[in-house]
């Protein structure tokens, strides 16, 4: 009996050990499927992670988002990176100067400009380009202007370009080229879109400029209802410090103050009590030589600094002076003295009243020579003396000036006009430019190089234009309203999309 039990326990027990082993088989699979499915789970992440961070590296999501828009155009969140890429790049060559550290994201860090960060600052220039962008392209449409057949080859030409300098820069890719230029996810297509939108605003602003047109009439009228900007005077004067008359003692105190102010406002009146424009610089010369202890020459090359041209009543000057010179009484050969706090004393003598300037523009064609291209002075003169020698070997034809202007012309201004510049009026230019220009003996044909603060310029005067330079003034303002008027019909539909901006890395 004992025995019979002892059996049925190990039954039972090789019974409850069987399912305790099922169950614990159970637990394994289930164990191992869950760990089965979170490794799964894992993998689909890791591998979504991929395919997002490709995705986004493609720039697809970007190109999707709209980041500006008008009634009829939209610039995407691509090409508005490419735009902000274009804006920054204007800057990059003193980014270091602004306190830009090139190594980090623009976003983190703070603009030295106020405003935010350096994202801010540049996206807000940006903004206001594209606004002008899509506000012009919005005038075309509505004038029925198109991009036709030799604007779209441009734009082929611009990228063919950008794909020269890929591949002469050893670039894997051309998409290579683009991410470094303009950041990931910028494709042919983006700049391709954005440069399109650009051709026809571009497009349409030249036809809009070159439509405008004013008569005598309407510039007489402009004329008569914003004189203060136009009338101006001609002034002569020197100032006499009074610290020229001062003694000091042995601190440095000065021990004749009132003693000085009397003999400065003395000279000054001296020098204003000249009968004419020619006496008033002689005898500033006699007080540079004779009193201040100058070299004749060195006095001499002051002359030129005497004289005030064009100076109208919103100028900065003493009011004073302001308020004497445009009195409706004031004449010509008038003189005066003022002081401002009585540490100087301004001699005066009115040249010419106030009145426009009938003054008639002038054409000329210059070639700059960049001074900052060359390490010495020297250097940069020898390269425009031996472009000049070339000129006139070739008799100064007009074929040859535009080869030159072709090769050497740095101003931007100028280089696509053939280094031409028209309806040009007294004062526009730097000053030895201006005064090589309005050279009284200045006959149409003459030729030359003029050295300015820019660099060395050969000139080539045009001739005289048709028009006095108050009235191309005129029709200046007069078309700068227009073209204002015309941008602000056009961009009442521009929106931007703060949201799309804010995703774009930089």
């Amino acid at each position: 009996m004992a025995k019979e039990n002892r059996s049925a326990a190990n039954e039972s027990g090789n019974l409850f050990d069987a399912k305790a082993q099922a169950a614990m088989e159970k637990k394994k699979e289930i164990k191992k499927g869950i760990l089965t499915g979170i490794c799964v789970v894992l993998a689909v992440a890791a591998m979504g992670v991929i395919v997002y961070k490709n995705v986004v590296d493609s720039g697809y999501l970007l190109r999707r988002e709209i980041a500006a828009e008008s009634e009829n155009f939209e610039v995407n969140g691509n090409m508005m990176k490419y735009y902000l890429s274009n804006t920054y790049q204007q800057y990059s060559s003193y980014a270091e100067s602004l306190g830009i550290d090139t190594k980090r994201p623009l976003k983190e860090q703070e603009s030295s400009m106020g405003g935010g960060t350096w994202f801010d600052y540049f996206m807000n220039l940006t903004e206001s380009t594209v606004e002008q962008v899509l506000s012009l392209c919005e005038s075309a449409k509505a004038a029925g202007v198109e991009l036709d057949e030799d604007d779209t080859a441009s734009i082929d030409d611009s990228i063919e370009q950008l794909k020269m300098f890929s591949s002469m820069y050893g670039f894997a890719s051309f998409d290579q080229f683009l991410t470094m230029n303009y950041g990931g996810g910028i494709k042919e297509k983006d700049i391709r879109a954005a440069m399109e939108l650009e051709a026809l605003a571009n497009k349409y602003s030249v036809e809009f400029s070159e439509s405008l047109s004013y008569t005598t009439e309407e510039c007489e009228e402009y004329y008569k209802n914003n004189t203060d900007d136009f009338d101006s005077v001609d002034l002569l004067t020197y100032t006499v410090p009074v610290s020229d008359f001062e003694a000091m003692d042995e601190t440095g105190e000065v021990i004749n103050a009132e003693e000085a102010r009397e003999k400065a406002e003395e000279q000054a009146r001296t020098i204003a009590g000249a009968e004419s424009a020619e006496e008033f610089k002689a005898r500033v010369k006699d007080y540079l030589v004779n009193v201040k202890g100058e070299e004749e020459d060195h006095a001499e090359e002051h002359m030129a600094e005497l004289l005030l041209e064009n100076v109208h009543k919103t100028d900065s000057l003493d009011p004073a002076v302001i308020t004497w010179v445009f009195d409706e009484d004031a004449q010509a050969g008038s003189r005066n003295v003022f002081t401002a706090d009585d540490t100087s004393y301004d001699a005066y003598y009115l040249v010419e009243t106030a009145g426009r300037d009938e003054t008639i523009v002038r054409n000329v064609r210059h070639i700059l020579f960049d001074a900052s291209a060359y390490e010495t002075e020297e250097e940069g003169q020898a390269a425009v003396e031996a472009a000049y020698a070339e000129w006139e070997e070739a008799g100064f034809s007009d074929e040859k000036f535009a080869e030159l202007n072709t090769l050497y012309n740095t101003d931007t201004g100028s280089v696509n006009n053939g280094g031409l510049y028209e309806n040009v009026a007294p004062g526009a230019m730097v000053a030895e430019f201006n005064d090589w220009l309005f050279d009284s003996a200045r006959v149409a044909g003459d030729h030359g190089i003029v050295k300015t603060s820019y660099g060395w310029h050969i000139m080539s005067y045009v001739g005289e234009g048709e028009k006095p330079a108050w009235q191309i003034a005129a029709e200046n303002a007069l078309s700068s309203e227009d073209y204002t008027e015309m941008l602000e019909a056009g961009s009442a539909s521009v929106v931007f999309h703060p949201e799309a901006i804010a995703h774009i890395d930089a």
